[in-house]
């Protein structure tokens, strides 16, 4: 197996965690501290090449300042909204209209509707 050469604070980590997790799925022994661009880097200073994806996650990177201004911009207004609900997508995503099935060319935001079905 390959060592992830973890320092003692990581051991400990891992330790608690095992003790603590129902080991449902294998998991690398390493703590991630944090990302920048396509590199993670753990807690014990070592550089990885992020490769990994997730469920419910985009490929974009670790930390890019305008992903992390929006994604701090949007926490500042609302942070999840559920299907039932829908929240108004700005005129700025050219995303969010693009894949609105009801898009139109026009800046107004979009309005809730009464849902299709008693809930």
């Amino acid at each position: 197996m390959f060592d992830f050469r973890q320092n003692a604070d990581a051991h400990r980590i891992l330790d608690r965690d095992s003790a603590t997790l129902l080991p449902v799925y294998a998991r690398y022994p390493v703590v991630m501290d944090h990302g920048n661009g396509v590199y993670l880097f753990d807690s014990s200073g070592n550089r990885y090449l992020d490769l990994m994806g997730g469920l419910g996650v985009n490929a974009l990177g670790h930390a890019h300042p305008r992903m992390v201004a929006a994604m701090a911009d949007q926490a500042g207004k609302l942070v999840h909204s559920p299907r039932s609900t829908p929240a108004a997508i700005p005129a700025s995503w050219p995303s969010g209209s693009a894949l609105s099935p009801d898009s139109r060319a026009s800046s107004t935001p979009r309005v809730a509707r009464k849902p299709s079905r008693e809930l």
